[in-house]
This record gives structure tokens, sequence and C-alpha cells, in this order.
């Protein structure tokens, strides 16, 4: 009967303030949510309306029009899912939310009790750790379809990113991912992907959690979450695999050539390609230029040595910059550039926060330095420059006397 009423008041409102649209907002019904031990379970029916999905909110009050933007976005699902998992990090009670998103991303904040909201509070017996929290992957499985090599996988997880990594070679141990492709972040409730390989290469592929991989803390596990046999396409359609690519690299701007002037519309510059005849400076000439240059250029006797930052080697192993610091311990600090400079590659390949990436530039550049590659270097440590200003600095004038 309370509920009843409730609902009836709501109607009883909502018609008074001539907002009748409002009646038909479309929105989940009897959502509950159970506490366990390190996850709390969230339920509820779905809606008859076609949406696109459902927000997951979260707040340590019962959500309402004034605290909603206070609240926590903690998670998305599709219209067809009626269920999501909450894995807190503290033991406090918690309150949900579960709106309507249409296909225009117009979200519909209207808040039922009993409906889309829980009003009695939810909490864990104890916060869950990364391991338990992220998803465990296990029985890969490739198939060829067409010109596309389909991964089926399983996992124990709903909702969680997962990482897709691509390789030439057998992904068969953590360092294997060294000279693997990332290829894409998807959804571990998809449970399938669909790759577009080059047609007559033989690939093998491996699907992770993604803030277990930032963490460092994965294991690779042949024929759980990695493939033990290659798989490929005999031939292939070079649209389709065209098409695949357009979301690793936009279409680069075109070539603009400027040949003739924007106000006259004659030739900037001659049709001839002869020379320009060799005059000899005269000894005054060369004798100031000399001067000049040896002014400006001076020798630099500095010995430049691998540099690793001591806020990378104070982070814990449940941080995002773990697995920088494993890089930066291992191959890093061994010289073994190569390797090296393909795990920081891997790393940059996923989205991490602006300060880990600029200093993940700043590790890579040493790495192009000391391999000899100047111009790279230099470029390299411009990207971390808005951070690292005073780190970089000597780094390039050392550079720059070089290339001189």
């Amino acid at each position: 009967m309370k509920k009843l009423h409730l609902l009836f008041l709501i109607m009883v409102i909502l018609i008074s303030t001539g907002s009748t649209e409002d009646l038909q907002i479309p929105y989940i019904e009897n959502l509950t949510a159970s506490g366990g031990e390190n996850s709390i379970t969230l339920f509820w029916n779905q809606s008859t309306s076609d949406l696109y999905t459902y927000r997951i909110y979260r707040n340590t009050e019962i959500i309402n029009n004034n605290n909603f933007p206070n609240s926590e976005l903690i998670g998305e699902t599709s219209a067809n899912i009626n269920s999501f998992t909450d894995f807190p990090d503290t033991t406090v009670n918690f309150y949900y939310a579960v709106l309507a998103v249409d296909s225009s991303d117009n979200i519909y904040k209207l808040f039922i009790p009993y409906n889309n909201i829980t009003t009695s509070p939810a909490k864990i017996d104890s916060p869950s750790s990364l391991l338990d929290s992220a998803a465990k992957i296990s029985s890969i499985k490739t198939s060829s379809v067409g010109n596309s090599i389909v991964l089926n996988y399983s996992s124990n997880k709903e909702n969680r990113t997962l990482l897709i990594f691509r390789s030439s070679k057998p992904i068969s141990e953590n360092k294997s991912l060294a000279e693997a492709d990332f290829l894409s972040e998807i959804n571990s409730s998809d449970r399938s992907f669909s790759d577009f390989p080059l047609p007559g290469t033989l690939n093998y592929y491996a699907i992770l959690d993604s803030e277990l991989y930032k963490s460092g803390r994965f294991t690779i596990i042949p024929g759980g979450n990695s493939t033990i046999e290659s798989s490929g396409v005999v031939t292939g359609d070079s649209e389709a695999y065209l098409e695949s690519r357009k979301s690793i690299r936009n279409n680069p701007l075109p070539f603009l050539e400027i040949n003739k002037s924007i106000n006259t519309g004659k030739p900037l510059i001659s049709q001839s390609t002869s020379l320009p005849v060799k005059q000899n400076l005269s000894f005054m000439t060369t004798t100031i230029i000399n001067k000049l240059i040896n002014s400006i250029y001076t020798e630099r006797k500095e010995l430049l040595t691998p540099v690793i930052l001591s806020k990378d080697l104070e982070t814990s192993e449940n941080s995002e910059e773990y697995q920088l610091k494993k890089i930066l311990l291992s191959d890093f600090k061994e010289k073994n550039w190569p390797v090296a400079y393909r795990l920081l590659s891997n790393f940059l390949s996923v989205r991490h926060s602006k300060d880990i990436e600029l200093r993940a530039h700043f590790y890579r550049a040493q790495i192009l330095f000391f391999q000899k590659k100047y111009r790279d270097s230099f470029m390299e440590f411009i990207l971390a420059d808005d951070e690292l200003r005073e780190e970089i600095k000597p780094w390039q004038d050392q550079i720059l006397t070089i290339l001189r």
C-alpha cells in the first residue's frame, strides 16, 4: 500500500505541474541491491521502452534530484541486461540509481523509490582487491569466418574493460606482449570480438583485464587468456580490412602545395631547376662567420646516464604505474633498449592519466637517445616538456650539440 500511495502522489504532482510528457519517461522497476563478501549485486526489471543504455550511479545517501550531481557513475549496461555487480573499495553503506539513456544520450532523471533507486543501504563485508575485481578470461578460442578471425572467450565478471592483443609469435608468457600489437578495448560482457588481419598471415591473440594489465599483475595463461594455435585468413576483402583500421588511425591531412601567389597568381618559384652560381666569400666574411659559429657552439663534456624519476620507484603494486615501474627496473635499467622501447610503446598504447603518459614519453626519449636516434629522441622529449622541463633540458642541449 505504501508503494502504491507513493506512486500515486508522484503522478498527481506531475499532472498538477502540467508535465504530462514526463509521464512517458521510461524507467526500470524493482531495483534491488544485495551486499556480499566483496561485491554488491544489483537486479531490476527492464523498461518496455527501446533504450540505448542504463547508467548506474552510487551515493552514500538515497539518490534524488538534489544530490544526484554528487553521485558517482560506476557503470553502463545495454538495454537487454538487467543486473550489475559493483566492487566498492570501502565498507560504507551505498544507495544506487539506474537511469535510462536514449540513443541521443539524454538521461531520464526521474527518481522513483522501489523502482529505479534503492532506499535500503547495501554494503560489503571487506573491500575487494584488484585481483578479486578483475575479470579472469578463460577458454579463448578462434575461428575463421570469411575475411575475419572471431575470438570467443569466457569471463567471470560482467562489464569489465578488456584489452585485446595480437602477435605473429605465440603469446605464451608475460614478456611475449613486448612484441604484440594492441588491437582494441571491449566489454567483458561481449564474449566475442572480430579481427580483420592481413590475408595470409598467422596470428596469436591474448585478452586481459584493463586494470590488471595497467598494474602489471597479470599472468599469461596459454589456452586460458591466450591462444595456443595460430589463426589466419587465406583471402580477404581489402575494403573490409581498411574499414577495420579506421578506428586505429585517421586519414592524414592532404599535402598542400602552394606554388602560386594568392594575390597575383604568379609562380612563386622559377621554372628553372639549375643551381645558383657558387661564389667564394671574402677572407673577412669567412673570419666573421667562423667567430660567430665558435661563440654559439661549445663542446659538452657531460656524460648522460639513464634517469629514473623517484616517483616511479615509490609506486605500489596496486597502482596504475606499477607496470611502468616493472619496465624501468628490468629492461630499461639493464639497458636492453630494443625490448624496453617495445614495452613502453605497448604501455602507451593503452590510455593512462596524463602525468603517467608524460613520464613514459620521457623514458622512451632516453631510449632513443642511447640508440643514437637523436632527432626522434628530441621530438619524444618535447611530448613530456610540459611537466618535466628541468629534467629534459640537459638531454635536449646535448642533442642539439650533437646534431649541429
